[in-house]
């Protein structure tokens, strides 16, 4: 599982900004889901706080806990969310068959990353028959900007003053 970005903001803003980092939390939960137990220390937040939002999320529909396992995942809206989310930022579906031929061509994996602010973001992920692999980088992992070499080749790419100011 990859953290979530930290909420930063404080007032009211802040359990906005805990309940979305929360939210994407359990997205990164996958099939399996996160238990309470899990969000609180992968959150930083306590118990009690964590189970509140998780509560206000459920009652927006975007989260859901299992009721056998006790674990949350993605609810409903989250899915519909996505796929209205999917047509802005559907890149994945220009470059999936590209991603496939250049992998069954070159037998290596290969990985569709975004710039995402100082981070970057992985994504898809299309793994080539090259017997040794790597793990390094999966579909919804964040990297901070600069570290890594999809990373770095995207901040190469940008001008100048930006690639600065994300050193900075």
């Amino acid at each position: 599982m990859t953290d979530a970005p930290a909420p930063e903001a404080t007032g009211g803003a802040q359990a906005v900004a805990r309940a979305l980092s929360l939210l994407s939390l359990v997205g990164r939960g996958g099939d399996a889901g996160l238990a309470l137990g899990q969000l609180a220390a992968a959150s930083g937040l306590t118990r009690p706080t964590v189970r509140r939002l998780l509560l206000a999320l459920a009652a927006a529909r975007m989260v859901e806990q299992d009721r056998r396992s006790r674990r949350y995942h993605l609810g409903p809206e989250a899915y519909l969310l996505g796929t209205f989310a999917a047509e802005r930022h559907g890149i994945l579906h220009h470059a999936r068959d590209s991603m496939q031929r250049l992998a069954r061509q070159t037998g290596d994996t290969l990985l569709l990353t975004v710039p995402q602010g100082d981070h970057t973001l992985c994504l898809e992920r299309i793994e080539g028959d090259f017997p040794i692999r790597t793990h390094a980088l999966m579909r919804g992992d964040r990297k901070p900007a600069g570290v890594g070499a999809g990373a770095l080749a995207i901040l190469a790419a940008l001008p100048a003053p930006e690639g600065d100011a994300l050193l900075r």
